[in-house]
């Protein structure tokens, strides 16, 4: 994990199946370079379902959650190359929502866990406190795992409206809260996630995805298109 990381936008979603290899292929070929490219995000992480209802999920990692508001990041979703206007219209399912760090511990995995967690404003005190106490650094150091983060929503920046949200055929889904379980073996997540799933206080939603890297680009790498 990077030391430096203070946010991140988290991004789920479906493909529609007959565009997947042109998603991929946008994805690891464009999309990746054109977002870690922009000033504060490090490193752009892609990762593909093994259990779950979302077929791939991404993170961005940033300097802060502010990057995901300023200039450079709003021109870029605000101005679509024609390629990413044509993808993102297959887009379904979506989640996208912009988180600060509230603590990280450990180092990156093959497989990791996503819980997307949302409260109702009567229990977000109890909900936020909760997940605090379960800690990061507890969690990375069970059987298996080698990295926990707990991250919460910057809803400020992640209302902020764009136009690749337009482009989507559905308005995108957003969450509270998320825990990022990192580990050496998938069958290690699913038993932890619902556990930590278990120990939060109800009627708190929570949807657990079990996800498999599939490439990593850092700020600065080379241009593939």
């Amino acid at each position: 994990m990077l030391a430096a990381t203070e946010g991140a936008m988290l991004i789920w979603n479906n493909i529609d199946p007959s565009a997947e290899g042109e998603f991929n292929d946008w994805y690891n070929r464009q999309h990746l370079f054109e977002r870690s490219c922009i000033q504060g995000v490090l490193r752009a992480r892609r990762f593909r379902m093994l259990e779950g209802t979302r077929r791939y999920f991404v993170t961005y990692e940033a300097r802060s959650a502010a990057v995901f508001g300023q200039e450079e990041y709003l021109h870029s979703v605000n101005n679509p190359l024609a390629r990413t206007q044509a993808i993102v219209g297959r887009f379904s399912d979506t989640v996208r929502t912009i988180h600060t760090v509230v603590e990280r511990h450990g180092d990156d995995g093959g497989f990791v866990a996503t819980l997307r967690i949302n409260a109702g404003a009567a229990e977000r005190e109890a909900c936020g406190r909760a997940i605090r106490d379960l800690s990061a650094k507890r969690l990375a150091l069970r059987p298996n795992l080698v990295g926990a983060t707990v991250f919460e929503e910057d809803a400020s920046v992640s209302s902020l409206p764009n136009t690749e949200k337009d482009i989507r055929a559905s308005r995108d889904e957003r969450c509270d809260w998320v825990i990022f379980l990192e580990a050496i073996d998938a069958s290690a997540l699913g038993g932890v996630a619902l556990e930590l799933a278990e120990q939060l206080p109800p009627p708190v939603h929570v949807e657990i995805g079990i996800y498999q890297h599939i490439v990593t680009k850092y700020h600065g790498s080379s241009r593939d298109f």
